[in-house]
């Protein structure tokens, strides 16, 4: 069975993935989705997450496999952010960062999670990609860079709006 078009679409605005709980939402039957599975029709990057095989793996693909697997109102944030934003110093390259909500548990990953409620203020969107403001990557991130490369984040922050 070929992916239908309602799917194509999804992992056509997802950077070529999309998550298990959206092939099911989509009407798929578990037993089709194993069996693309099993012939690489879709491929997984991560527990739950699937890409289509043969797309561009542009970087922010990473930091999507990332919130797709943290589930629901999950946003890129640190310096995961940072690097969406454009931010001088930090690199789409790095180890995904993601903010999920306190009382979630996401085990087993190879990203870093922040549990924390955000409120609507620091929600945002970049790059398509569902994300904290830039004062909220650079306030989340001020632990684990270097303090250099956080004034030049702010200062780039600054001149951006």
């Amino acid at each position: 069975m070929a992916l239908p078009r309602q799917l194509l679409r999804l992992l056509h605005r997802q950077l070529g993935l999309v998550a298990r709980a959206q092939v099911l939402a989509a009407g798929v039957p578990r037993a089709t989705l194993h069996a693309w599975l099993l012939r690489g029709a879709l491929e997984p990057v991560e527990w739950g997450v699937y890409r289509l095989p043969g797309t561009a793996v542009p970087k922010e693909q990473r930091i999507l496999a990332a919130l797709l697997r943290a589930g629901d109102r999950a946003r890129a944030t640190g310096w995961s952010a940072c690097a969406l934003y454009g931010l001088e110093g930090f690199d789409l390259g790095a180890r995904p960062w993601v903010a999920i909500p306190k009382g979630r548990r996401v085990r087993g990953v190879d990203f870093i999670v922040e549990r924390t409620d955000l409120e609507r203020c620091d929600l945002a969107t970049v790059a398509g990609l569902p994300a904290v403001t830039p004062i909220r990557a650079l306030i989340d991130a001020a632990e684990r860079v270097d303090a250099k490369v956080e004034r030049v984040g702010i200062d780039d922050a600054r001149g951006a709006g």
